[in-house]
């Protein structure tokens, strides 16, 4: 019986958050339509909600984005689009786990 309710306990808990982020749906802010707009025109969103990263790590994924085909970005479309996913999508937010620790992490070559 405990089992049972614990199964149905947390498939509730699973239905009802409401993480965008791992439906693959960019979560709303400042910039949301910006960031749909421009990157979708290549891949979904799915590709671009499961990774993370500061401002600089954006930055370098926007000018490899160009290298692909993306056109030239105005100062101000590349503003918006570093503030959202800087501020959605950094280092410091939510991952599915912690990184595994492995005998191998504590050798140093």
């Amino acid at each position: 019986m405990k089992t049972i309710l614990l199964f149905l306990c947390s498939t509730i808990l699973l239905f009802s958050t409401n993480n965008q982020s791992i439906q693959g749906v960019l979560k709303e802010g400042i910039g949301h339509d910006v960031v749909k707009q421009i990157c979708t025109q290549c891949h979904s969103e799915r590709t671009i909600t499961p990774n993370r990263g500061d401002r600089e790590d954006w930055e370098a994924i926007i000018v490899l984005m160009q290298s692909y085909g993306l056109r030239e970005l105005t100062t101000k479309e590349r503003e918006t689009i570093l503030n959202y996913l800087s501020m959605n999508y950094s280092n410091a937010t939510f991952r599915r786990r912690q990184p595994v620790q492995t005998k191998w992490d504590k050798l140093n070559f």
